[in-house]
Order: C-alpha cells, then sequence, then structure tokens
C-alpha cells in the first residue's frame, strides 16, 4: 500500500488515472487532524494550463476538484484556490466549466501568485 501523502499529491498533479488513485486512496479517511499536503496557486495554474493545451479534460478537472473538495488531508494556499476547488466541483450550481472560464482562473491566480512573488 502506497502512502497516503504520495497519493494525494499524485491526485492534486493528476499523475495519473484518476478514478484509481481515487480508489487507492479510499482505505484512508477524509476526516484528519491536520493537512498532509498543501495545494499551491502554482500546481493550479500548472494543471489549468494543460487542459488549456488538451492534456487533461474539462470532465477530468471536474472530477479532480470533487475528490479535493472537503478533504481535511489537503490544505490550501489561500482561500480563492478552496473557492475555486468549489466552483469547478459543482457545475450544477456553479454552471459548467470552460475553456473560457478555465483562462479566467489561471490569468486571476497568475497575478495572485506574482503579487506574493
Amino acid at each position: 500500500m502506497r502512502d497516503r501523502k504520495e497519493i494525494l499529491k499524485d491526485i492534486i498533479l493528476i499523475n495519473g488515472d484518476l478514478s484509481l488513485l481515487e480508489k487507492e486512496l479510499s482505505p484512508y479517511s477524509w476526516d484528519v487532524e491536520e493537512s498532509l499536503i498543501v495545494l499551491k496557486g502554482i500546481d493550479f495554474v500548472t494543471l489549468f494550463k494543460k487542459s488549456i493545451e488538451d492534456k487533461v479534460t474539462f470532465e477530468s478537472l471536474v472530477k479532480w476538484a470533487n475528490l479535493i473538495e472537503c478533504r481535511d488531508d489537503i490544505d490550501f494556499e489561500t482561500d480563492v484556490l478552496q473557492e475555486y476547488i468549489f466552483e469547478i466541483a459543482n457545475p450544477e450550481i456553479n454552471g459548467e466549466l470552460t475553456r473560457e472560464r478555465v483562462n479566467e482562473i489561471i490569468l486571476d491566480l497568475e497575478m495572485k501568485i506574482e503579487r506574493t512573488e
């Protein structure tokens, strides 16, 4: 059995098949005392750029966000990232994820990342 933190890292980066990663993570509880890994803005931007380059589907981004949303073992570098995860994980509430919206999110996060450097 692989280390939980390694699996979470692979999920954050979509490094592998999400369904297999989800199955691999399933023995572990969603609830923990403290997070094991932090989702960073740069990871988010890198992943979203892959979707613009058609290396990751929008459907995969929705599944990815659903795997991450509400997990106590994953923390977020900023609250904005957590808000974006909620938006993406819930297209029935927030609207379908489009290329235009992904570009808006990338631009927003890149500006926020630049301000913190």
